[in-house]
């Protein structure tokens, strides 16, 4: 906002929001509040589970609050896109997974990677560990907003996903640190794009 104490009040109260953990013995998964800023501005808070809500989930929730928000400003019934049931996805995977084109996807990993991944050496401040444990650490750098827009400009040159692109200039620096062409890097993905369904 324009309005510094909006702006702080706003600050702290989605500071609060994310200081409480969402119980998920007894729950509830998901909370939602609305903001009252001032007459004309109110900003919708959503906060949920990833047990319940992933990044697919939540393009869902916002498309369709989108979708029921303009309806009712139109004095309309909002006409929602039906839900995809996550047993007719497991199905159409199950199906698929029967396919010789999923033999092909499976033969041609287990083929490629016969002897193990293989596991690069990066040079560090500390030798690597011989047994592999979860605890690690986060850095968080702000990229300029600036260098943020050339990359997408570049990636829609380029004719590839923003994510693509980081992928791929990511998978340059590891393979220049590592001196190595040969190495595998994993992207996790939501994985619901089953083949017959949208």
């Amino acid at each position: 906002t324009e309005d510094p104490d909006q702006d702080k009040s706003l600050s702290d109260i989605l500071h609060d929001e994310v200081a409480v953990e969402l119980d998920i013995i007894n729950g509830p998964l998901a909370r939602a509040q609305l903001v009252h800023l001032s007459a004309e501005h109110h900003v919708f808070i959503f906060t949920a589970h990833h047990m319940i809500c992933d990044g697919g989930s939540v393009d869902v929730v916002i498309r369709d609050l989108g979708v029921s928000y303009g309806a009712m400003m139109a004095g309309q019934q909002p006409r929602l896109e039906p839900v995809q049931s996550i047993i007719d996805y497991t199905a159409a995977e199950q199906v698929w997974r029967t396919t010789d084109e999923a033999e092909q996807v499976r033969r041609f990993w287990l083929d490629t990677y016969t002897d193990g991944l293989p596991t690069i050496s990066l040079p560090t401040d500390r030798p690597r560990l011989n047994e592999r444990k979860p605890e690690g650490a986060r850095l968080d750098v702000e990229v300029p907003k600036e260098l943020t827009a050339e990359l997408r400009a570049m990636a829609r040159r380029e004719n590839v996903s923003f994510v693509t692109l980081l992928f791929a200039a990511w998978s340059l620096q590891m393979s220049r640190l590592a001196q190595t062409d040969d190495m595998v890097i994993g992207l996790p993905t939501a994985g619901q794009s089953a083949r017959s369904m949208p």
